[in-house]
């Protein structure tokens, strides 16, 4: 789409913008961080047509840089061709902020063509203003017992189950922004509200949890309003805890014995006030219907045990406990933004049959091999 004010007939325009390689970076690693677009022809493909010029303009707001003005940065028409990647040539990007940027491009008879299609960006956090700490449930041993056991989370496995993480707090105002800044050692869902946050699966992925985590910057300004807000969290073992590999003397725990969340939201309010949520001991946890969740042994799921408003406000807490602070072993790792796009759902299947081996039995044949969930 056609986003500039001024009319242009290019050949050329610049699609599929990249900031760090990535469509929207979730936080970034370098202050002066390294951008790059494909060419679309606008005319038949046989007819060759190449850029000349560029143009990057950057700024807080998108219907600024849709007017075509830079409050951050305007390169200004650079006579060049095509490079994969342009490095930011503003000032040092500051940290939680929210970013937006497009491109124009000149083609050979140095014709400019429209604004791209604004993209966004969230700078993130630098190490020095993270204030959270990693929490988790308190440590319970996973070994050390034999099956069968007399509690719904024992199994042969002997995999931990979900914790459940929840943190009330007040806001005199509804925000005009709000962002969320979330890791875990394991894996993670946030919900605020009750609601959802994201469609991310997996997150925040796979790193050497001992040298380096990776962290997720989330928009969730929709999901707050005046008077109480709950914020909540799902964490499970994944990689860090869980089973991965095939090395029978060590199952688990490759990395740590427990996952553990971490958890910043900066709330910024109309009169210009910055409030700070961040994942403490005043937070509480409790077990809930994911009995256990794991790569390799599966996951079991106990309706019977649902939870009933658990990330919203007001909910019972009698069978809350509070969470403890973690310090992870060897050290803490450093804190990243994500470097690669996230993992979605794509595709939804039905079974192509529906095998019923007992009255508590169902063989569901998904007809191909999948990586996925029921």
């Amino acid at each position: 789409m056609c986003v500039s004010v001024q009319a242009a007939a290019s050949h050329v325009s610049a699609v599929r913008l990249r900031c760090e390689k990535l469509a929207e970076p979730c936080g970034l690693n370098s202050s002066y961080p390294m951008f790059g677009w494909a060419l679309e022809a606008n005319q038949s493909p046989e007819d060759a047509h190449f850029q000349t010029a560029w143009r990057i303009v950057a700024g807080t707001s998108r219907d600024d840089v849709i007017q075509g003005l830079g409050a951050l940065w305007d390169s200004g028409k650079t006579i060049g061709p095509q490079t994969n990647m342009v490095r930011w040539g503003g000032d040092a990007l500051p940290s939680d902020m929210i970013m937006w940027w497009s491109v124009q491009v000149w083609d050979e008879t140095d014709t400019p063509s429209c604004l791209a299609e604004p993209a966004r960006v969230f700078t993130g956090l630098k190490a020095s203003d993270w204030q959270a700490s990693w929490i988790g449930r308190y440590f319970v041993l996973p070994a050390g017992r034999d099956v069968p056991q007399d509690a719904l989370y024992d199994n042969r496995f002997q995999a931990r189950p979900a914790d459940y993480l929840r943190k009330e707090h007040a806001l005199v105002a509804k925000p005009i922004r709000a962002t969320a800044y979330v890791s875990a050692l394991g894996l993670y869902e946030l919900y605020i509200n009750g609601m959802r946050i994201g469609e991310n699966v997996m997150a925040p992925g796979w790193t050497d949890y001992h040298q380096r985590a990776e962290y997720h910057a989330l928009d969730v300004t929709e999901a707050f309003f005046e008077g109480d807000n709950c914020i909540g969290a799902i964490i499970g073992e994944g990689w860090y805890s869980g089973r991965i590999g095939h090395n029978q003397r060590r199952a688990g725990n490759h990395y740590g014995g427990r996952p553990a969340l971490l958890c910043q939201v900066h709330i910024e309010f109309a009169d210009g006030r910055v409030e700070c949520i961040v994942s403490d001991e005043t937070w509480s946890t409790r077990q809930g219907p994911i009995c256990y969740s794991d790569f390799l042994a599966g996951e079991m799921f106990d309706a019977r045990l649902e939870l009933e408003g658990w990330c919203a406000p007001d909910c019972d807490l009698s069978h809350w406990q509070p969470v403890e602070q973690i310090d992870p072993e060897p050290r803490l790792p450093q804190l990243d933004a994500a470097r690669c796009e996230p993992t979605r759902e794509v595709a939804r299947l039905a079974p192509c049959s529906i095998t019923a081996l007992s009255d508590s039995v169902s063989i569901y044949d998904f007809g191909q091999n999948l990586a996925g969930y029921v």
